[in-house]
């Protein structure tokens, strides 16, 4: 559990865990990154006062490290036979998920990961994860669907543990994190879907995204894959750059040129988005749109 000013979170999440029932011992480990608020303070109450606070071990750091370094400290601690991820703004909220999901590995043993269904939480009002039917009819996947898009919801997962020993080089400098990981773990087996709500996702950005910040998004995404896919040596290009991948990072891109009126930059992008027809051909209609509507909205500006 790596945590950074959760002082609104940071019981819900510690809680979750505390609650499990198991058949077998488990350890929570909590990696604080410097928090500026009462995290800190909250964890030691837990800790003082908690009767199962023995499992918990408690690394608090003197200085930010920044999430990427925090989680790799953190997980290359981890002993355990499996290992799951809660991080402070989320929580868990069935007492059997530990058990269900090693149960689950420990009787196949060709699967690596085991996930579940999630709520979202915005506020107080929650709602369903938004799962596409491809994922609801099915219960095994492979890296080349993890490749393709991240449908894992990070505090529902349970890894076999030390599969990934050594990180690339380039991890710490992610802009995602959960992906990766999943990814790695997955080289190797399969992963396994569980259709039960036993986590909640906290969303606390008041619930809107800017064209900036879906662009911002897209361009994240566009970076672990162009890394993983080297990394990977490009086995797994075609499913790295699936077309659910470039109209993802296309279409943000031209929404969002278009929405600064970036003449150049938009139908640059526009060309480029041409050349990977072999990936985006059913998206024509989507882009030819945006180009009518550009032209259409910007008649005089561009003329």
């Amino acid at each position: 559990m790596i945590t950074f000013n959760h002082e609104n979170f940071i019981g819900d999440a510690i809680e979750g865990v505390l609650m499990q029932e198991t058949d077998f011992d488990f350890e929570l480990i909590i990696s604080n990154d410097a928090s500026t608020d009462k995290t800190d303070s909250i964890i030691k109450q837990y800790i003082n006062s908690h009767p199962k606070s023995s499992c918990i071990q408690y690394i608090n750091h003197t200085e930010n490290i920044g999430m990427m370094n925090n989680l790799i400290t953190t997980f290359q601690i981890c002993e355990g036979k499996y290992l799951a991820l809660c991080e402070g703004d989320d929580y868990w909220i069935d007492k059997k998920k530990l058990q269900k999901q090693v149960d689950f590995l420990e009787s196949n043993l060709n699967y690596n990961i085991c996930f579940h269904d999630v709520k979202i939480r915005d506020g107080n009002i929650f709602s369903q994860q938004s799962l596409t039917k491809d994922l609801l009819n099915r219960d095994t996947f492979t890296i080349e669907d993890l490749a393709k898009t991240n449908f894992i919801s990070t505090t529902s997962v349970v890894y076999r543990n030390h599969i990934v020993n050594i990180f690339p080089t380039w991890f710490k400098h992610s802009p995602v994190g959960d992906h990766v990981l999943h990814l790695l773990h997955a080289q190797n087996g399969k992963t396994y879907f569980m259709k039960e709500e036993m986590a909640v996702y906290r969303k606390h950005s008041n619930g809107v995204w800017t064209m900036e910040q879906n662009l911002s998004r897209a361009i994240k995404i566009k970076w672990v894959s162009d890394k993983m896919d080297a990394f990977f040596d490009f086995k797994y290009h075609d499913y790295f750059y699936s077309k659910v991948m470039l109209d993802d990072f296309f279409l943000n891109k031209l929404l969002f040129f278009k929405n600064q009126r970036r003449f150049k930059k938009y139908f640059s992008t526009l060309i480029t988005y041409v050349g990977h027809k072999g990936k985006v051909q059913k998206s024509y209609g989507s882009f030819l749109l945006l180009a009518k509507q550009y032209f259409s909205k910007n008649f005089i500006f561009l003329f």
